[in-house]
């Protein structure tokens, strides 16, 4: 993907008006020949539009104006602390470090045993040792049959993930624990692969909604926990593909959030 174009393109306003400036022009034509970068751009001009529409909603209290200005007396002079546009300038690096505490990640969550198990079972995969129990291009299909064995089946696929073709899946025993795992065509370098157990049966759980970062050999890994199940998506494209691909569990929690102000 054209990470440069990505990098334009994030500050394309979704209401069509860069539509004719020049500094975007490469990296609209860009999109427009790279299905991916489209959908990204497509995304990101959503999720845009979804933020602007709860901002506009939330109304600012009628006594802003006075609370910031007050304290301040015109006729003395002006030392460099009582400057209102300093004080304005202030309160929008504040609200920008509270916005920019919902889109980084929490703190590091190093990876568990039957993580670093289930990925030694994907390395095998790999190589050809071990192979798929069921294949198939759908991953709803993929989801029946596990469900059918009786197997731990991903409840919630992040909506850009399951968009992908599969290859297949897989499930199995290991220390009394089960373990499933559905393999996507992503990227260039054999694609991502999510797993799934029980949450349950694990004595330390990743972190609820919000997907934690780690890395484990050659595999970039996410892990979080939703309901009854605990979940670790791995590639080995870098962590920011499996964020694109997770994007949309991020982009909800920041509009829930907006949702509080009003």
């Amino acid at each position: 993907m054209n990470e440069e174009a990505k990098l334009i393109l994030s500050a394309y306003r979704p209401n069509g008006e860069d539509a004719a400036d020049p500094a975007f022009a490469q990296a609209l034509a860009a999109a427009g020949n790279d299905p991916a970068l489209a959908e990204w751009l497509a995304d990101q001009q959503a999720f845009d539009r979804a933020v602007s529409r709860k901002l506009a909603e939330v109304s600012a209290p009628d006594t802003l104006r006075e609370r910031i200005l007050a304290g301040v007396k015109l006729s003395r002079p002006r030392r460099w602390w009582r400057l209102p546009q300093l004080w304005l300038a202030a309160a929008a690096v504040a609200l920008l470090a509270m916005l920019g505490s919902f889109v980084r990640s929490p703190s590091k969550y190093e990876i568990a045993e039957w993580q670093k198990h289930a990925l030694s079972v994907l390395d095998e995969l790999e190589n050809g040792r071990t192979g798929f129990d069921k294949r198939g291009r759908d991953s709803s299909q993929l989801v029946a049959w596990l469900r059918t064995q009786s197997a731990p089946a991903p409840t919630e696929i992040p909506a850009k993930l399951s968009a992908r073709t599969t290859y297949g899946c897989k499930t199995w025993q290991w220390n009394g624990q089960r373990i499933s795992l559905m393999c996507f065509k992503a990227g260039e370098k054999g694609g991502v692969h999510l797993f799934t157990t029980d949450r349950a049966s694990l004595t330390k759980a990743p972190p609820e909604g919000t997907p934690a970062f780690d890395r484990h050999g050659n595999w970039f890994v996410a892990s979080w926990s939703k309901d009854r199940h605990s979940y670790m998506l791995a590639g080995e494209e870098g962590e920011p593909m499996l964020r694109e691909l997770i994007a949309q569990r991020r982009s909800s929690q920041q509009i829930a959030w907006l949702l509080e102000l009003r």
